[in-house]
Order: structure tokens, then C-alpha cells, then sequence
């Protein structure tokens, strides 16, 4: 049988009828089932969108927009099976909060080589509620990031994760970035640009070359995939200060999902699209443990700026909901 709505199935039983036995089969089926539900061949409908790997049994975000329908709420300890990690204006209270690359002192960790810098911020222009500063040296080629010192996103089958950020850069011309996982160092030199290669994985949003204002994606597992390939949907970083917010989604069953939205500076941000669905297992990185980053790099001998109001991941643990 199938699962049927809720008008069908209380058809099925008003006064005088006969309930068959393929009825009660539709009322069985409707209704999410632990045991059975919690296989990654399975599938639930929460908040109107369907999860591909219910066994993490991910409630949605309540929002039915095409990437909140699976996106977990980012809070922590919320899910006992779902951890989050999230810099945000409820984190960044002072840079004191962020530690130097290597030193796995703290959570985060900013690369301040060549005069990089990252600081907090308590407004700006299109982030009011606050956010962080991330700032390069003034040599050409200089770069700053910000990850976690922790490595725990992977592509495992039945254990998705969900990676966003929103932020602004302020020369679309003359910056190159990179968000997502990687399995290199916060202060590695120009890793977004590095090619394939062991020890160098990365699934993320690209912008690998400061003239040209195409974003890329980059989805690499050894030395498979690709580090900067044309998305689905093309997409842009073409005027100073745009607004951009950003989204991965690895869905545990082969997909890894790209939403992205771009609005001008002074405009009120919208949903995120899905601009690209990458399904090559070669390039889908099961095998390693990356971090969660945010890397800029500018093209010219001059600092650049990214001011960011937040960065949130989430990642599903080995803990299904039949071991709650």
C-alpha cells in the first residue's frame, strides 16, 4: 500500500463504512515508523519535503523553502544525533573567541599570516545584528580564513550535513573565496586553487579567479572531481557588497546539494536556490575528515573585506532515533 493523505484516510472511516484491509494498510503506511524508517532505502516527509536518509530523522526548519524543507534547525543539543556548530551574533561576542590556526584552543581558528585579521563586529550595513570581519593582508595574493578546528564533516551513506553562510565581499573584481569543507589546514597556502590530490579534499562554493566573477563549485576525493566546474545554474559575484548566502547539503544517499542566493547590498535577502545537485561518486570524499571554512584571498596589493553574519553547520552522528 501507500501513504495517503489526511481527507483519504478519515474518508476510510465515517459513520457506516466498512474499513477494508487495504485501508487499514494505507493508515499503517501514513505514519512514520522508527524500525522501518530508520534505513537509509526509506524515506519521511517532514514539513513537506522529503529526506532522503530519514535515519537521523532530521526535523526540519520549519520553513518550506526548497533548502529549510531538510535543513535541520542549527541549535545545538536540540537533536541528540544532530551536533551544530554555528559563529554567529549569539557566538562572536569578541575575537578573543577565535584562535591562532594549530593551536586546537578553541573551536575556531583564524589564519592571521601576512597581517590577516578577523574581528568582531556588533553592526554593519546589511548585517545590523552583527557578525565578524575577515580582512587580508595588503600584499598581493595575501588570503585569510576562518574553520574549525574540528574535522567532522564527511561523505558517509545515511549521515547528511548541511553547511551556510551568508556574506558580503567589497570588490567583487578583486577577490577570490572559497566556503565549505575541506580537508586541508585553515592556513594552507591558496587551497582553493590547489588541485586534486590526497590529503586535499573539498566539497564548497568557488571563486577561484579575482577577474572573473564566475562562482564555481568544487567537489573532490583524492585526486577525482573537480576543484572549479561550472554550477547547474550559473551564478555570479558581480557588484561590490552583494549580498550573498550559501548552502551545501550532503544528503547521505549520493547527493551533495548547492543553494545559493545573491542579492544588491541594502536589499532584504531571499530563499536560496538549488543551483546544482553533484552526484559523482568519484569526487564525493566518504574516505576523510574535513573542516568547515571560509577563505578569501585578494588579487591585487590591497586588503580585502568579508563581512559575514554567520556561518552554521550541522552534521548527523551515528546515532539513530531507534538508540534515543
Amino acid at each position: 500500500m501507500a501513504s495517503v493523505n489526511r481527507s483519504t484516510l478519515k474518508g476510510y472511516f465515517e459513520t457506516g463504512d466498512k474499513p477494508t484491509q487495504a485501508n487499514f494498510e494505507d493508515l499503517v503506511d501514513s505514519n512514520i515508523n522508527l524500525t522501518d524508517d530508520s534505513t537509509v532505502s526509506g524515506k519521511i516527509t517532514l514539513g513537506g519535503g522529503t529526506i532522503p536518509t530519514p535515519n537521523c530523522l532530521s526535523i526540519a526548519s520549519g520553513s518550506a523553502d526548497v533548502w529549510n524543507v531538510s535543513a535541520p534547525p542549527m541549535v545545538p543539543n536540540l537533536q541528540p544525533h544532530i551536533k551544530v556548530v554555528n559563529l554567529d551574533v549569539h557566538t562572536i561576542m569578541h575575537e578573543a573567541i577565535f584562535g591562532d590556526e594549530d593551536t586546537n584552543t578553541h573551536l575556531w581558528e583564524a589564519d592571521d599570516a601576512n597581517s590577516g585579521d578577523i574581528s568582531a563586529k556588533s553592526n554593519a550595513t546589511d548585517f545590523e545584528d552583527g557578525g565578524f570581519i575577515l580582512v587580508t593582508g595588503g600584499g598581493s595574493g595575501n588570503q585569510t580564513a576562518v574553520a574549525t578546528s574540528i574535522i567532522p564533516f564527511r561523505c558517509d551513506t545515511g549521515l547528511p550535513w548541511w553547511i551556510t553562510t551568508r556574506v558580503a565581499f567589497d570588490d567583487h573584481d578583486l577577490i577570490e573565496f572559497f566556503f565549505g569543507i575541506t580537508e586541508q589546514k585553515v592556513n594552507v597556502d591558496s587551497p582553493h586553487t590547489s588541485a586534486a590530490a590526497n590529503g586535499k579534499d573539498r566539497v564548497g562554493f568557488v571563486k577561484d579567479v579575482h577577474s572573473d566573477d564566475s562562482i564555481h563549485f568544487a567537489a573532490s576525493k583524492g585526486t577525482g572531481g573537480t576543484i572549479a566546474t561550472d554550477l547547474d545554474t550559473a551564478q555570479t559575484y558581480d557588484a561590490d557588497a552583494s549580498v550573498l548566502t550559501m548552502g551545501i547539503h550532503w544528503d547521505g544517499a549520493g547527493n551533495i546539494k548547492f543553494y545559493l542566493n545573491k542579492v544588491a547590498t541594502g536589499t532584504e535577502p531571499g530563499n536560496m536556490a538549488l543551483v546544482h545537485t553533484y552526484t559523482t561518486t568519484a569526487g564525493i570524499p566518504d574516505d576523510s575528515n574535513n573542516r568547515l571554512i571560509l577563505f578569501i584571498e585578494n588579487g591585487s596589493a590591497a586588503a580585502r573585506t568579508a563581512t559575514v553574519e554567520y556561518i552554521h553547520g550541522a552534521y548527523t552522528t551515528t546515532v539513530t532515533p531507534n538508540g534515543l
